[in-house]
């Protein structure tokens, strides 16, 4: 399962195009309303609630974490540093453009 992770509403439109080329994936999208906006938030608020969201999708089963709205585009491995630490995928910007 692929767990996709947002502060709102914006990353159903990454769902959407995840959901159209990978159709035989499983999906579980994870929307953060009860915090939004994240944009008024320090680093160290969003990093928090970002990693809080995403240790939810990955305890209900997800093995990788697509987060479409990163405030700021972090490589895969700067939220890997603790042993056992699964990828989270950031994607700047509001959409993403997927390779057909």
């Amino acid at each position: 399962m692929i767990g996709v992770f947002d502060s709102g509403y914006g990353g159903l439109t990454v769902l959407a195009a995840l959901h159209a080329r990978l159709q035989r994936q499983r999906f579980l999208y994870l929307g953060d309303n009860a915090h939004a906006p994240y944009g008024p938030r320090t680093g160290a608020e969003i990093q928090a609630l970002t990693q809080a969201g995403v240790e939810v999708l990955f305890r209900a089963g997800a093995r990788v974490v697509i987060s479409p709205a990163t405030p700021r585009p972090r490589r895969p491995s700067d939220r890997c540093s603790r042993p056992g630490c699964r990828p989270t995928i950031p994607i700047a910007g509001s959409s993403a453009s997927l390779p057909r």
